[in-house]
């Protein structure tokens, strides 16, 4: 099953990458990637090597020149040089700097040279680094519920949204996060777009 998609920034090449779950049986397979330099036209594919066996990614995102994949069941992040992904030569590395145990990540969004990680019970992380880890933005004192998923449209303007119509803004890249009231009471929130920083789709 997919577990995430994007595109990254190429000289002139159309690449999209998607994530899938893995496999836990015999011999058991770490989640892959799959990727296209054409557009969609021929797609391979790579497995992440060091995910829990079986496990399913929770996100993907370029950040820098790093592709990014975050997996709850491991609280961690790994990443692999684009370029790397792309000629077949890769090695995954393997972080879990900053992320706080019982809070791991569950969906991540990049403006390109940044990114931003929800994670269990409200908490919201941080990295322009990857390789140094994530700083905690948010440590889930404005909600307990899980975030669900992120956007943005700059690397000043994101919202996130959760468990139980939790939905968090904030207007200056993470310094301050704001509770909002959510549009559907009760529900819990899923996908979220961010078109314009006053126009968002959940």
């Amino acid at each position: 099953g997919s577990g995430g998609c994007g595109r990254c920034a190429s000289a002139g090449r159309h690449i999209a990458v998607a994530i899938t779950i893995g496999s836990p049986g015999l011999p058991g397979l770490a989640a892959a990637i799959l990727f296209t330099q054409d557009g969609g036209d021929t797609w391979s594919k790579t497995h992440i090597a060091g995910l829990t066996l079986g496990s399913a990614p929770s996100g993907a995102a370029c950040v820098g020149t790093n592709l990014v994949v975050i997996s709850s069941a491991d609280n961690a992040l790994f990443y692999a040089p684009i370029v790397d992904i792309l000629a077949g030569i890769e090695t995954w590395t393997k972080v879990v700097t900053g992320f706080v145990a019982t809070h791991g990540p569950t969906a991540i969004w990049s403006n390109g040279s940044a990114a931003w990680i929800t994670g269990a019970l409200g908490y919201i992380y941080y990295t322009a680094d990857v390789a140094s880890g994530v700083t905690v933005q948010q440590d889930g004192s404005l909600t307990a519920q899980t975030l669900n998923a992120i956007a943005g449209v700059d690397r000043d303007n994101l919202i996130a949204v959760g468990a139980s119509n939790a939905t968090l803004v904030t207007r200056d890249g993470g310094n301050v996060w704001t509770l909002l009231t959510g549009p559907a009471v009760g529900v819990s929130l899923g996908a979220v777009t961010m078109i314009t920083p006053d126009r968002i789709m959940v």
